[in-house]
């Protein structure tokens, strides 16, 4: 079991800083036997005269931007207890503090601080944000220091900015973080991972998403270190270099924001109240719709004219089509969404040459259901769609087509996990599933794989790399391409404060239980129809092709 000691920059744990210490605690590959805090840092004795008045007042406009943060995210249960700290005294961990030094972003251990640290054997440093300070850390440790960094460019201007305002400012589609492995010397470090998540409004709701999910991170990533007993392989190539000198966590984190990227913050926020406003008044809600096409030979060349639209039921929608055909029937197996109880089931139509013939709801339970997966194994049929509501993997079994199912097994249990793909491939039947690992209700950002020896199997093994994408812009599945000149993908990239953006369609090379390696060969984007501002989901099979798209109308 590794011996950690956690880096921290105040008397008190924050709420992620807490949460990474109660993983510790349930873990059986590392704890946390050390406190090591930076409390104070040197005064810039250059400032100009005035400067720290102004500043002041930066900094009093910038708490009443969280203010006006905290009231519109009031009902968001995942920010309850964001502000909760910890003091460290009601720990029983012991604490070295590193004195105040006369220079800038320092955090050098006095000869009596490394003797105590030493003393208590410690492997690794670990912190949940980037200190980027000069450090003697390794003299005290056996593995260095593993931290986060936020923001790869942070170096572009940005350095004073908190985590998650940038992106929320500049209307960025994704919010990064990178997991870091400090061996020796500052200068260089070893990328273990980089993840982004889908950027989400306000900045104080994006900044908590983005750190609990990076601190998850972490958290695997010491653990892998435990069990292997050497740094985890690299998912990054290059991931050895001399990065550049960004700014400290402590230099930053009482730093003022310049007062034209709170001015233009603020109108950011009126223009969100407004929208809000304004579709609260006159229960404004978009909608997304499907579409299908026959004889469509090549997917990558979609006749979009030849579109027939299914009619969305009165006060529903419907999205995440799969096509499936029995005898000369062809049938499409979609999410119908109810605006009033704000719930999904599974609804089928008969495609009948033109006609399109509602089957009714084919299934349907106390939890929401979207992404009906439908297969067939033998003479058998077989439906998973997504109960991530109800945090399990589900598989369904046909009783009279379409209409009656019955539940066949429970694949996975206790697992938040959406839009789950499963097919044969080499002797092995593989899952694709998008997991919400650091239960902030995010599947957009996480691939995982699995494999098993039968479709229906309930002892999934994990893919050796999970999670084999961590990315917003790719990671998240979007139907299904069935095409015998190879193994494709569907996956959703998500836009600014938008779910399910545009589809892209990746070419997979390779899958092993220990590689992974996709090339995005496709994409479609959301131009495919007038009035149209997303498109999320895709089904092609044996020349017919389902889609789905999204209108404010």
């Amino acid at each position: 079991m590794l011996k950690i000691a956690l880096l921290i920059n105040s008397n008190s744990l924050n709420n992620i800083e807490s949460e990474f210490l109660n993983l510790a605690h349930q873990s059986d590959y590392y704890s946390v036997e050390l406190l090591i805090i930076q409390i104070n840092q040197a005064k810039d004795s250059h400032a100009k005269p005035g400067a720290n008045f102004c500043n002041l007042l930066l900094l009093k406009l910038f708490s009443f931007i969280k203010v006006l943060d905290r009231l519109y995210t009031k009902n968001y249960s995942l920010l309850k207890n964001s502000r909760e700290i910890t003091s460290i005294q009601s720990l029983k961990i012991p604490h070295v503090i590193i004195k105040e030094s006369s220079q800038l972003n320092t955090a050098f251990l006095s000869e009596a601080e490394l003797v105590k640290v030493k003393k208590q054997e410690i492997d690794l440093i670990a912190s949940c944000y980037f200190t980027n300070a000069k450090n003697n850390f390794h003299l005290c440790t056996k593995t260095g220091l593993v931290e986060i960094s936020y923001d790869a460019n942070l170096n572009l201007g940005f350095a004073n900015q908190p985590i998650g305002f940038r992106e929320v400012q500049e209307k960025n589609k994704i919010t990064s973080f990178e997991i870091l492995h400090n061996k020796e010397r500052l200068s260089q470090s070893t990328s273990y991972a980089k993840g982004s998540i889908a950027t989400v409004f306000p900045f104080i709701l994006n900044k908590y998403r983005v750190e609990r999910k990076a601190m998850f991170f972490l958290h695997h990533y010491i653990q892998k270190l435990s069990i292997s007993n050497a740094s985890p392989q690299s998912t990054l190539p290059n991931s050895n270099s001399d990065r550049p000198s960004l700014r400290s966590i402590y230099e930053s984190i009482n730093s003022p924001l310049p007062f034209l990227s709170l001015i233009k913050y603020l109108y950011i926020f009126t223009l969100h109240g407004l929208k809000a406003s304004y579709r609260k008044l006159l229960q404004s809600h978009g909608k997304w719709s499907v579409g299908f096409i026959r004889n469509n030979k090549n997917w990558k060349n979609i006749n979009f004219s030849e579109m027939n639209v299914i009619p969305n039921p009165s006060g529903h929608f419907l999205a995440d089509p799969f096509l499936f055909s029995l005898g000369q029937l062809d049938y499409c197996f979609v999410e119908d969404y109810n605006f009033t109880t704000q719930k999904g089931s599974i609804k089928a139509y008969l495609l009948d040459g033109s006609a399109i013939i509602d089957q009714g709801t084919v299934l349907d339970e106390p939890f929401h259901l979207s992404y009906p997966n439908i297969f067939k194994v033998d003479e058998d049929i077989f439906m998973i769609p997504e109960t991530a509501e109800n945090k399990d993997i589900r598989i369904y079994r046909s009783d009279n087509f379409p209409s009656e199912w019955v539940l066949h097994k429970q694949l996975m249990q206790d697992v938040s996990a959406a839009d789950t793909n499963i097919f044969y491939y080499k002797d092995r039947w593989w899952m694709f599933t998008n997991i919400d690992s650091s239960d902030i209700g995010d599947h957009c950002s996480e691939l995982h794989i699995f494999y098993a020896d039968a479709f229906d199997s309930t002892s999934w093994a994990p893919h050796s790399q999970n999670p084999v994408i961590t990315s917003a812009l790719q990671a998240r599945n979007g139907g299904c391409i069935i095409d015998d000149s190879g193994l494709f993908r569907a996956f959703q990239a998500q836009g600014y404060c938008f779910y399910g953006k545009s589809i892209g369609i990746a070419k997979i090379n390779t899958l092993t239980p220990d590689k992974y390696f996709e090339t995005i060969v496709h994409s479609i984007r959301p131009d495919f129809l007038p009035n149209i501002q997303g498109t999320h989901h895709i089904h092609f099979k044996d020349k017919m092709m389902a889609i789905d798209f999204f209108s404010n109308s």
